[in-house]
């Protein structure tokens, strides 16, 4: 835990008391703030209450009693009270800021990598982290999804904290300047709008790493191109590039020098980056690296022995000869269908509960032959079995459970070597899927690979 000590004395106010929000106010609390801390959520002021804070309701209080509100993401996202709260404390003068922000102003002398996009932000950051420990930089991941920014260790001069900016983050984190800022895609040109913040301030030798496979991204390419103010390295799994990183056809290449480019490595080799989703993680975090100085063999030799992140394509184990694969992050048919790029004979289980927003079946239609069969779950397994019945074999049950007994009883009927992937293929709320199909496989009876 980072210890907030430059707020000790002050009076701050936290709203949002879900795990994150809470270690947030813990760290504060440890920093000796004169610390008001509430939630609407009374399961959330009870697990405060024991983690030895007594939760005090200052939504009503005059604001200005207080210097800083510090907001959850979670809150921000889910209770619409967060965002009126925060537009009363503005109105009155009072800063409104989030846990990356209490990092930087605690942590002021460490490098910061700030990495930005839709989707795909989790796995690029463990991938930065893992290649800079690797190749002998002191790194720490901070702020992975669900987690507050302060949960991690301190850091002086030598070393940088990796953190996954969402929109939120962006416009409530004002002291970072970044040394190398990453986009790594967009939807549309509002949230390009929202993302320019991360560049701000940025001079040589700072340095940009921008994701060319999108409009909107390549407008803001061309922005800060036109700016010439700080390093501008382009990625690509779409088009040949000059002076960044590209992937085609599975291999990565190295054009930082702007030579003629080099060959680095073939990803298909490695199950988990075998997809486009994940070689777009790749291609920026390689780059990402390149630009803070590491040289590509020791950035190849990392990208091989990266031994995944949780709940992203993670293997959990191998038994009787099939492998059981969770991609709980998979929340979309484009990220699960990225996932199935490198195994065949699939058992997928997907679904849970809530509502799915379906765009198009394409990603899935090229994969298609490689799934052996669909167990979905679940409302949202429901509207995915209506869309896919053209093309895919389909079975429904009601939970995880089921759905996982008879996945897993078919792999190992099928005689091949079978693979059964947990990707639920939307984006519900249910963050614990991933923990219970570990659980179930960790139940599973057989043999298991590691075993004499």
């Amino acid at each position: 835990m980072i210890d907030v000590y430059p707020f000790a004395g002050y009076p701050v106010a936290v709203y949002g008391l879900d795990e994150a929000g809470l270690f947030t106010a813990r760290a504060l609390f440890a920093g000796e703030a004169e610390l008001s801390a509430w939630d609407e959520n009374p399961a959330n002021r009870e697990m405060t209450e024991k983690a030895g804070i007594t939760p005090r309701d200052f939504s009503s209080d005059d604001l200005q009693d207080f210097t800083t509100l510090v907001v959850s993401a979670h809150a921000w996202k889910n209770d619409p009270a967060a965002r009126a709260l925060a537009t009363r404390a503005k109105e009155q003068n009072i800063e409104v800021i989030c846990d990356v922000e209490l990092l930087a102003r605690t942590q002021r002398e460490a490098a910061y990598v700030g990495i930005a996009g839709a989707h795909g932000k989790s796995l690029t950051a463990a991938l930065v982290t893992y290649l800079l420990q690797v190749t002998g930089r002191e790194a720490e991941m901070a702020g992975l999804s669900g987690t507050s920014a302060l949960n991690t260790d301190p850091l002086g001069m030598e070393g940088a904290y990796v953190v996954e900016m969402t929109p939120f983050r962006i416009a409530h984190t004002v002291s970072i300047t970044f040394d190398v800022a990453v986009l790594l895609n967009l939807e549309n040109t509002k949230n390009g709008e929202a993302a320019m913040p991360l560049f701000h301030r940025q001079t040589t030798p700072r340095a940009a790493v921008i994701c060319m496979d999108d409009k909107p991204s390549q407008a803001i390419y061309r922005k800060l191109s036109k700016a010439r103010e700080q390093r501008i390295y382009p990625f690509s799994i779409k088009q040949d590039l000059q002076g960044g990183v590209f992937v085609r056809e599975s291999t990565l290449y190295d054009s930082f020098d702007k030579g003629d480019p080099i060959a680095v490595m073939d990803l298909s080799s490695i199950p988990h980056f075998a997809g486009p989703h994940a070689q777009a993680n790749v291609a920026a975090a390689f780059a990402t690296v390149r630009a803070i100085g590491v040289q590509p063999h020791a950035a190849m030799a990392a990208i091989n022995s990266f031994p995944g992140l949780v709940d992203h394509r993670e293997t959990i184990e191998k038994i009787d000869g099939v492998l059981y694969i969770n991609d709980a992050a998979a929340s979309s048919l484009e990220c699960a269908a990225s996932s199935f790029s490198g195994y065949e004979n699939i058992h997928w289980i997907a679904g849970g509960q809530g509502e799915v927003n379906l765009t198009t079946k394409e990603p899935l239609k090229n994969v298609s032959e490689r799934i052996k069969g669909a167990y979905l779950f679940g409302e949202a397994g429901l509207a995915l079995s209506e869309y896919m019945k053209e093309y895919l074999s389909t079975v429904h049950f009601s939970s995880l459970d089921d759905a996982f007994h008879k996945a897993s009883q078919a792999a190992l009927k099928g005689g091949a070597p079978a693979v059964v992937i947990y990707a639920p293929g939307y984006a519900g709320k249910d963050t614990t899927g991933g923990d219970s199909f570990r659980d179930l496989v960790n139940a599973v009876a057989g043999e298991r690979d590691d075993e004499d």
